[in-house]
């Protein structure tokens, strides 16, 4: 589904280790135009961005993290 005017998402309570898994995924959803990124009680989300998916979020101004207790990083380098 691609969601090109999204500029919001607020995640919460999300039972995931990792929310992008490659750049296509994150692009085909349109994440190029997001400006703002809640994640909210994910208690399983182990790290947030990849090295090669971060360029994608070219708009992002906003990024709040609460309650992601294992969340060990914010950019993983890509292996």
């Amino acid at each position: 589904v691609a969601l090109p005017k999204l500029e919001t998402v607020c995640l919460s309570s999300i039972n995931i280790e990792r929310i992008w898994q490659n750049q296509v995924a994150a692009m085909s959803c349109g994440i190029q135009n997001l400006k703002r990124l809640i994640l909210f009680n994910c208690w399983n989300l182990t790290c947030l961005f990849t090295s090669s998916i971060i360029s994608s979020f070219v708009g992002l101004q906003c990024l709040e993290i609460c309650e992601c207790p294992v969340l060990k990083e914010i950019i993983v380098i890509d292996q």
